[in-house]
């Protein structure tokens, strides 16, 4: 057999360990290539992640001053509502009284409840 091989010239100049390192070598260098694009396009979605986090951040402060802002206009309304309430309850009679309830649509004399306005003037107030 070393005749054989003394005697065949060969074209290649290298051998199979050289052949297996260059391509592990290749193969590294491609990986590493691959994790540096990786790694920038992590970097920068994580850096633009903290502007877009500002962002969403001042647009719930606002929705937040906005709900403050509705909160306080119910309060002034129901305070307006319980104050309205008071007045009615002054001005109107009790409902222990002996008087009769008040039916919508019926008519009434002025005289059977104090403190409410007729319809005629209503109406003229309207005009």
């Amino acid at each position: 057999m070393l005749q054989v091989l003394a005697t065949l010239d060969t074209s290649h100049d290298q051998t199979g360990a050289a052949v297996v390192a260059i391509v592990f070598l290749s193969v590294f260098v491609v990986l590493i290539l691959g994790d540096a694009v990786l790694t920038a396009f992590a970097l920068n979605k994580a850096l633009t992640k903290d502007e877009r986090e500002t962002e969403l951040m001042q647009r719930l402060k606002s929705k937040e001053e906005y709900l403050d802002t509705l909160r306080a206009a119910i309060a002034k309304a129901e305070h307006d509502a319980s104050k309205l309430r008071g007045i009615a309850a002054c001005t109107h009679p009790s409902s222990s009284s002996q008087q009769p309830p008040v039916v919508p649509g019926s008519i009434v004399s002025a005289s059977r409840l104090p403190g409410m306005v007729s319809m005629a003037a209503l109406s003229a107030a309207r005009r």
